[in-house]
């Protein structure tokens, strides 16, 4: 449990962006209408393209911008106190919990038996369910009130959510 609270703001902030850019890929793709599905069957490939091209660049930048900022906040602040947080360990766990979180909306994706209409509210599910996750492990680290900290995760990870359909909708195809 001390693991988890020192790194904490690395689980919380890699989990919360690996879920919403993720799901912001199944989402635009929806909100614009964009067909997944070609004449032969289901197309996943284009989701799956840039969902998992997503979760793998999105998260190496996201944990070496961790590992620069810390490195420059000691650098700058001349704190070299033996108990921070290690820079390669805290990039590491912000990109794992990236990984981990962000592959929760694209479960659906990899699954042949859902059915086309049923890949979105799947995909829709498994992002509230990773959100639910998220605070739940938020709730169990810092101790507080388990309804208020899965409320704020889910609730501030829908907005972002919604928000990508809503742009996706903007290049809605007829």
């Amino acid at each position: 449990m001390k693991y988890l609270t020192r790194y904490v703001r690395e689980i919380m902030y890699g989990g919360n962006d690996g879920i919403i850019t993720t799901f912001a890929i199944v989402a635009g793709f929806t909100g614009a209408h964009i067909n997944v599905v070609d004449k032969a069957g289901i197309s996943i490939m284009p989701v799956l393209l840039f969902g998992l091209a997503n979760l793998f660049a999105d998260g190496l930048s996201m944990s070496l911008g961790n590992f620069l900022s810390i490195r420059t906040e000691r650098e700058t602040t001349n704190d070299t106190r033996q108990g921070d947080k290690h820079p390669i360990i805290s990039s590491a766990v912000t990109f794992c919990s990236f990984i981990a979180f962000g592959y929760i909306p694209l479960i659906p994706f990899f699954l042949d038996y859902y059915s086309t209409q049923m890949l979105f509210v799947s995909s829709t599910l498994a992002t509230l369910s990773a959100l639910i996750l998220l605070g739940i492990v938020r709730w169990k680290v810092t101790g507080k009130n388990a309804l208020r900290s899965i409320a704020e995760v889910v609730v501030v990870g829908s907005i972002a959510a919604v928000a990508a359909f809503l742009v996706g909708t903007l290049f809605a195809t007829a």
